[in-house]
């Protein structure tokens, strides 16, 4: 590294997951502080907003659980509920890039960006839960709790996406686009896209999402979420395309990544996710897919036995990697 300017040093070392500048700011911060930064990364590893409601962050803050205990006291649980603010306020003041806000029963958690004021965060936490709901806080990688391989949010992202976009025409709700979003990344603000994503499922009028959503694209005044529309409405397609080409799971993987962009993204800001998707690529697509060779339509049974594994991992059937086996897939330095 020598002659290297700090920026390039920086660079090279965040891509294997390291920051320390961040780190040690994190370090510093009291042990409830400390923790709840670990949860918000865990969670949150990318730049974006979501909510969080209150006592849910309560429980996983102080007991690891997703719903406070029946049997926790009033008065304990009054005291937590007056400190999570406190915490919230000393994460925002630490320059972790994570900017929180507590408002009544729901936290308002945003990464990369800040809220412009207590008044624009409570419109937009309104229209966020009305769309997005809330969500679920993830135990932090470091405090030594078990850290299931298939509840890494991108490898769910990637496989909700490969095998909505190899089986389904329609879809239930609008939920179900969310990985596609999370994926694509469209729009700095995927609101406004999201509303017509709701109108397209809701209406189905063609019994083909894709179809549906170009139509109501064709009416969207604005340019950029007209464009987005667009662009989802033929990634969807070209995934769903490449899938009916019954090609081995491996490149199906590939044409998926090609279209969304994804794998060069993750690498960038989440090393360790990208070594758990280049596991799952690598050595879980050809495992499982060499025994559905025959099968008729052997990506979306491969896929389907993927999804059975987050149960198996959690009783003990199926193994997930060690950390010294995806050190081997982690992004190349520099």
């Amino acid at each position: 590294m020598a002659g290297r300017s700090k920026s390039t040093m920086a660079r090279h070392l965040r891509l294997q997951g390291i920051a320390p500048v961040r780190e040690k700011k994190i370090a510093a911060l009291a042990a409830p502080a400390k923790r709840l930064a670990r949860i918000l990364d865990s969670t949150f590893p990318i730049d974006g907003a979501w909510l969080v409601q209150v006592d849910h962050c309560i429980a996983k803050l102080w007991d690891d659980l997703d719903v406070l205990p029946e049997a926790m006291p009033r008065s304990t649980k009054s005291e937590r509920r007056k400190k999570l603010p406190e915490l919230m306020a000393t994460i925002t003041a630490a320059g972790i890039g994570f900017n929180a806000l507590v408002n009544g029963d729901v936290v308002a958690v945003r990464r990369g960006r800040r809220f412009h004021g207590m008044k624009d965060a409570a419109a937009w936490m309104e229209e966020e839960e009305r769309v997005n709901g809330f969500r679920l806080l993830r135990g932090p990688e470091t405090d030594g709790r078990k850290q299931w391989f298939w509840d890494d949010p991108w490898v769910a992202d990637v496989l909700a996406v490969m095998s909505t976009g190899a089986i389904w025409r329609t879809f239930p709700d609008a939920g179900h686009l969310k990985p596609w979003l999370r994926l694509l990344r469209p729009l700095l603000d995927p609101r406004p896209l999201v509303a017509v994503i709701d109108t397209a499922v809701r209406g189905a009028i063609q019994g083909d999402f894709v179809l549906d959503l170009r139509g109501l694209c064709a009416g969207v005044t604005d340019g950029e979420v007209r464009k987005a529309g667009y662009r989802l409405a033929s990634v969807i397609e070209t995934a769903r395309l490449c899938a009916e080409r019954g090609w081995e799971p491996f490149d199906y993987f590939n044409d998926v990544d090609h279209e969304l962009g994804f794998m060069k993204y993750v690498a960038a800001n989440v090393p360790k996710s990208y070594a758990k998707l280049m596991y799952f690529r690598n050595v879980v697509l050809e495992e499982v897919g060499a025994s559905y060779a025959d099968d008729p339509n052997p990506i979306q049974a491969t896929l389907a036995r993927c999804r059975t594994l987050r149960e198996e991992e959690r009783a003990g059937t199926w193994t997930a990697p060690k950390p010294k086996e995806l050190a081997a897939f982690l992004p190349p330095k520099g």
